[in-house]
């Protein structure tokens, strides 16, 4: 058994969190010997429960915002590039490196005696610059290419002009006049959030904003006759202004408590296969192999 205590970790500064951790003054195994278990009062619990390891859980992207200038664009267009963003950046991505958010003290020394040792001073705290790097695997007709070509050229700075080339479209001039292209106009907005192994509470959270791809992958020709074709896969370094703290975590755990997808189940969920076209399948083969058995005994949609 174990005692509240052990996860109930320690509540630093009373702030208004609820992330359960281990608390570090049960379970250490690190000792003179190890200490399975432990006693508190007349209580004995499992101690070595509290040794039990982090192992860190994939990154769920989260985009909370898309490029202002897709709200300019004709509605039927602008809400297809919003998810065209938007699952762009959250379920074709192959993996997700760059987010840092290390804390780290810098010092200054000064010498003690003259046997060489020194004293350090801490001058300086600074937190790690994220710099969120996706890998795409670019799919038939090069559609990752395409669409982050479009973000750079039309959304930012087209080579040959050096100006974006939205503003040759005539809703934009339009609607654009007298406005200033602020860097939210081509940025968007994205929540990197690490969960337990339940999928239910936050262990970690880290919000980018200014966020915008700095590449649109690498296109380039070439011939061997002698090699193998290839696939062909995309490493993305993006943009961003990192922020990391409870209130972010917090945020966060507000968005995942609301997102049904971490309910469902695939053992209930509907499988690929529609009744319908199965049903046509079958009835056009019914003469063949065991296909003559499955039409008469094939149950009917929703049974």
């Amino acid at each position: 058994m174990r005692i509240e205590q052990q996860v109930s970790g320690l509540d630093f500064l009373n702030r208004p969190t609820n992330r359960p951790m281990i608390d570090l003054s049960y379970g250490g195994q690190q000792g003179y010997m190890p200490q399975l278990a432990g006693i508190d009062g007349d209580v004995t619990f499992d101690e070595w429960i509290s040794n039990a390891a982090y192992v860190q859980n994939q990154t769920i992207p989260i985009v909370l915002r898309t490029p202002e200038f897709f709200n300019l664009l004709d509605p039927v267009l602008g809400k297809r590039l919003r998810k065209y963003y938007i699952d762009l950046f959250t379920v074709h991505p192959m993996t997700i490196q760059g987010i840092d958010a290390t804390v780290t003290l810098e010092t200054d020394e000064h010498n003690i005696g003259a046997g060489g040792q020194f004293q350090e001073e801490f001058v300086k705290a600074t937190r790690g610059r994220g710099t969120p790097t996706f890998e795409f695997q670019e799919k038939l007709g090069k559609p990752v290419n395409r669409f982050l070509d479009f973000l750079i050229r039309y959304c930012v700075m087209d080579p040959d002009t050096q100006s974006a080339l939205l503003g040759t479209v005539p809703e934009i001039r339009k609607n654009f006049k007298g406005n200033l292209a602020t860097p939210d106009y081509n940025t968007g907005t994205i929540l990197f959030v690490e969960l337990d192994s339940l999928n239910i509470n936050v262990i970690d959270a880290f919000l980018y904003t200014n966020f915008a791809p700095k590449t649109a992958g690498e296109v380039t020709a070439k011939k061997d006759l002698t090699a193998s074709k290839e696939l062909k896969r995309y490493s993305v370094e993006c943009t961003g202004i990192c922020e990391t703290n409870d209130s972010v975590r917090d945020y966060a755990q507000s968005i995942v408590d609301n997102m049904t997808i971490f309910t469902k189940n695939p053992d209930t969920a509907p499988i690929f296969v529609n009744h319908t076209d199965a049903m046509q399948t079958l009835s056009d083969s019914d003469n063949a192999g065991f296909n003559r058995e499955a039409i008469s005994n094939v149950p009917k949609a929703n049974q």
